[in-house]
């Protein structure tokens, strides 16, 4: 049985389910997941079952028995990365880096964020179907889907401030991606493409809208409590080309994206201390 804990955004847990999925395929294993870290996590809500995954929750035992503190935690990483048996829990040695030994694993519990399309693009037809939603879009977002897929040049730009400025954690951790990257983005899409029409997404729409000069057909699409995360990241996934922010939401957006001339815009640097993203970006991706 593999194992996989679910927590974080509605990115983290799309990179957390989609490796606990293949592992258990690679493996012939039955796969499910792990809420009990979502219980006490108020920023973000869990998402995936907007989509038509396939795995089922695990049974609570299942849960109080791997549950650590964060104290116990920090102790079985340590253990973990010298390769000692912790239980049949598997953390993660690095971030953003991928680890093929994972897949050595029938029997095993997977803590981390697994942020790398290598651990399962040999199954994209099925990350695709599993991550396609349950239920139609809503009205507002069908109107914007049907401009969308009525563009030869549709672009998608995701910008992302709100807890990224406002969290004091979170700004230890991440760059703010400033207005030249985005500048430079669209310049390039602008060099690129003709008369290509941006879709923009963010937490805060007044902020880009004042700062941020984009000519040409622009549409803004405001990511909050009323418009739906995950009905957003499909209609990223629906535009031509993307432009993305140092966030796993967009990241998805991008990956689902199955337009085979597609151009996605990333930025070089994803965080802070981070200096490589070479599993996490694919080389066909543009970083700047």
């Amino acid at each position: 049985m593999i194992y996989s804990s679910i927590h974080g955004g509605l990115g983290n847990q799309m990179f957390q389910y989609a490796l606990g999925l293949s592992i258990s395929l690679k493996t012939n294993s039955e796969f499910k997941f792990d809420l009990h870290k979502m219980n006490n996590y108020n920023l973000r809500d869990f998402s995936l079952n907007k989509f038509n995954i396939s795995a089922k929750k695990c049974e609570d035992y299942i849960s109080e028995k791997y549950k650590s503190n964060k104290y116990k935690e920090a102790l079985e990483k340590k253990i973990n990365k010298f390769g000692l048996y912790t239980g049949n829990k598997f953390y993660e040695k690095k971030e953003f880096c991928y680890d093929q030994s994972v897949f050595s694993n029938k029997k095993a519990y997977f803590k981390g964020y697994w942020q790398s399309f290598k651990y399962f693009e040999s199954i994209r037809d099925i990350i695709l179907k599993e991550f396609s939603l349950k239920d139609d879009l809503s009205e507002e977002n069908l109107s914007i889907l049907n401009k969308i897929e009525n563009s030869d040049n549709s672009v998608s730009i995701h910008i992302r401030r709100g807890d990224y400025i406002n969290n004091a954690k979170n700004n230890k951790i991440y760059n703010v991606i400033g207005l030249d990257y985005y500048e430079k983005a669209i310049n390039e899409i602008n060099n690129n493409f003709e008369k290509p029409y941006f879709f923009v997404f963010s937490d805060d729409i007044e902020w880009v809208d004042k700062n941020l000069n984009i000519s040409g057909r622009v549409i803004y699409v405001s990511s909050d409590k009323t418009n739906k995360a995950e009905e957003e990241l499909i209609l990223m996934s629906k535009c031509n080309h993307n432009i993305i922010a140092n966030s796993t939401f967009s990241w998805w957006g991008a990956w689902l994206n199955n337009n085979e001339d597609k151009l996605v815009i990333a930025p070089k640097i994803w965080m802070k201390g981070i200096k490589s993203s070479k599993d996490l970006i694919p080389n066909t991706w543009l970083k700047i």
